[in-house]
């Protein structure tokens, strides 16, 4: 398939550059930091519920900058290569040249989310010594971080091919503090689902309802609750991905790469 051709070229290109590094090294880094960081802490089932929070609460705020700075990188990379020559001479019809990348920065970004879940399970079994961990909820937290960064993968290929690497990066970290104050405290209780910032941070933490030392007088009241709030938060996920995607290609089959001046 040409798409999949694409991808395994994009994926030659990132050869000896940073975005290797920060697909490939980040997860470990940041899952490790945070094993060492727990290690002084007292084992037990409650400390899992612990590691998940602060795990999944830090890696949604992290996740808006971190996506920036990859799309900003695989930007920066195609200019170098002769001002977008590289992809714009292609002769291969652009949608599909614009949706392998898209599948590359998708593929990195659940790479580092799941790679870095499951070093943290790994590590919290044989390293901490938990016992009875419930890695099908840490797996399902990842995929609900995923699927809340949707949008902001879609968002941030257009903004690095458009506006490049400062651009991507200003707004990833505009994205980060809109993450960490409406997504991760009560400010944003009332408007989180119209802020795409802060829907992995509040998808990730739904399946902690489930989690051995989760304390409610009314566990169902929670439950519900959790739910409601996946409803909230995967539709308009799912919808304007679906919406950014459309617009990317529309945009990309029309673009005619970005000028020295701009």
């Amino acid at each position: 398939m040409p798409i999949l051709r694409l991808l395994a070229s994009d994926w030659l290109k990132t050869k000896r550059t940073a975005v290797r590094w920060l697909i490939l090294a980040v997860p470990v880094l940041y899952a490790s930091f945070l094993l060492w960081y727990f290690s002084s802490f007292r084992p037990g089932e409650e400390l899992q519920l612990r590691i998940y929070n602060v795990f999944f609460e830090l890696t949604a705020v992290l996740l808006p900058l971190w996506i920036a700075v990859i799309s900003g990188f695989l930007s920066l990379q195609e200019e170098h290569a002769g001002q977008f020559c590289g992809i714009l001479s292609v002769p291969l019809p652009r949608p599909h040249i614009y949706l392998g990348k898209l599948l590359l920065l998708l593929l990195a970004v659940a790479f580092g989310t799941f790679a870095s879940t499951a070093l943290l399970i790994l590590g919290m079994r044989f390293g901490l010594q938990i016992p009875n961990i419930q890695a099908g909820l840490f797996f399902s937290g990842a995929l609900l971080t995923f699927a809340g960064a949707l949008f902001l993968i879609g968002l941030h290929l257009m903004l690095g091919l458009a506006l490049g690497l400062g651009a991507s990066v200003g707004a990833g970290g505009a994205g980060f503090l809109m993450a960490g104050i409406i997504g991760a405290t009560n400010v944003g209780d009332a408007i989180w689902p119209f802020v795409p910032w802060a829907w992995p941070v509040r998808l990730s933490v739904i399946p902690a309802v489930h989690l051995p030392g989760f304390q409610s007088s009314d566990t169902s009241a929670f439950e519900w609750t959790a739910a409601r709030q996946a409803a909230a938060g995967l539709l308009p996920a799912l919808v304007s991905f679906a919406a950014v995607v459309a617009i990317g290609v529309i945009w990309f089959h029309k673009w005619e790469g970005r000028k020295h001046q701009e």
